[in-house]
């Protein structure tokens, strides 16, 4: 008999999965320990790597008919749903603002017409008056979106910030090399969003789609050069802090520097507790 153990590694925590066969150790009877030396070993086999798939639909948002305990109560009676083929690891982040009443929603939705890699989509939406706002999208741009956070400034604006790769970013992750290379193009990016007179996402028309009006800007963008090569940072987990006395606010995030190939590498990559990673 044996036993074996694997697990699977979510790329940059939410995406795409990797599997690793990470061994497997033969056991039987206590004596037949006892009389053998040689059974304690590991047998690693062949790592694979498997791009999630999607749902075949982009995400739909049916909040602008419901009423906020819809959302939030526990009791399955007064659930709803919000979005209909949203993205397998939205990433919903909710505030309160400071007037104790509007909530401003964050998540990733599904656009698959940005292709496999490049699907995701900021969404962002408010609860105001006992209704949803639309859910409106943050950068209208051809690159996936993933890791929202969001905060309240001093002055009623809200600060959202994420993560995305470069528009080139290599759409084939078949190999841990080009898996790399994908996550290595991951940068942190910021927008303040302002709410009108009733709460709403103020929006403005672009290219056709209704996107929040706000301008978006990149936080990160740093390299460092090791034997002559460039490389470049796989930066993850904005957070948005604001503080409601100063009115200043800051994002931060982690940043890992070691860019290892390999399938340990990458796991290695991605795990800030494993790597050469700062915030």
């Amino acid at each position: 008999m044996s036993l074996s153990a694997g697990l699977i590694i979510d790329l940059f925590l939410f995406s795409i999965p990797l599997m690793f066969n990470v061994g497997g150790w033969p056991f039987g009877s206590f004596e037949y320990y006892a009389n053998n030396t040689d059974t304690a070993r590991s047998e690693r086999s062949a790592n694979t790597l498997q791009l999630r798939q999607g749902s075949g639909y982009d995400s739909m948002w049916l909040g602008d008919q419901m009423m906020v305990q819809g959302a939030f109560r526990p009791n399955k009676d007064k659930q709803k749903l919000l979005v209909a083929d949203a993205y397998e690891r939205p990433d919903s982040q909710t505030i309160t603002l400071s007037d104790g009443e509007t909530v401003v929603l964050a998540f990733v939705g599904s656009n698959n017409a940005k292709g496999e890699t490049q699907r995701t989509a900021l969404k962002m939406a408010t609860y105001a008056d006992s209704m949803w706002s639309e859910a409106v999208t943050v950068s209208n741009d051809k690159t996936a979106d993933f890791q929202p956070s969001i905060g309240e400034t001093k002055d009623g604006r809200v600060l959202v910030a994420w993560v995305s790769p470069s528009e080139d970013a290599i759409a084939d992750l078949s190999t841990d090399q080009q898996a790399a290379d994908y996550l290595s193009s991951m940068e942190v990016y910021a927008a303040f969003v302002e709410l009108d007179e009733n709460k709403r996402i103020r929006t403005r028309n672009e290219d056709g789609v209704t996107v929040a009006d706000t301008e978006v800007t990149r936080i990160s963008n740093d390299h460092f050069e090791h034997d002559g090569t460039i490389y470049t940072f796989y930066d993850a987990n904005p957070t948005v802090v604001c503080d409601t006395e100063s009115g200043d606010a800051m994002v931060y995030y982690i940043k890992s520097e070691e860019i290892s190939l390999g399938s340990a590498g990458i796991a290695g990559f991605i795990n800030p507790y494993v790597n050469g990673s700062h915030v």
